[in-house]
């Protein structure tokens, strides 16, 4: 597994979505991780849609476009980070695993209500780099979802 992930945390985000609610089509510079905690979510990116439930995890490469409709009551964890392509090997946008919902249950554990910009005290990126090792292996073993998405063209 290559551990030497090179990226900088830009803000994360606890909170709960409304059943209803929705985030209109955008995109950004920066890579998204999203990690469903409870309920269901509809993910529109580029022409692709996932729904996402309890458990799933979702990483979104820079400037690919995407929008959310919450099916239900849904809290989530959401990450933004800027990274150097080479340092995130994953193409498959969805996954899930043991590993991954431990993970999910000591950022959450970690992180306060809200969005916020990282606490330096509280350093995450170790976790989220065990996270995207685990993804990469995942994949590797034919265990993720496989779909690419759009976004930034140096992806592998």
């Amino acid at each position: 597994m290559d551990t030497s992930h090179s990226f900088h945390l830009l803000y994360h985000r606890n909170d709960v979505a409304c059943a209803g609610e929705r985030v209109p089509l955008h995109q950004h510079r920066f890579w998204q991780i999203e990690i469903i905690r409870e309920g269901t979510v509809r993910l529109e990116a580029d022409g692709q849609s996932f729904l996402l439930r309890k458990g799933d995890w979702c990483l979104l490469p820079p400037e690919s476009g995407h929008a959310w409709r919450y099916e239900s009551e849904t809290r989530y964890l959401s990450f933004k980070f800027e990274a150097d392509s080479a340092s995130v090997h994953t193409a498959a946008p969805r996954a899930r695993s043991p590993v991954l919902k431990r993970i999910a249950d000591l950022l959450a554990e970690l992180l306060p209500e809200g969005e916020v910009t990282p606490d330096r005290s509280r350093p995450l990126e170790p976790l989220l780099a065990l996270a995207l090792d685990e993804w990469q292996r995942r994949e590797c073993e034919g265990a993720v979802d496989a779909p690419r998405l759009r976004g930034n063209s140096d992806l592998p």
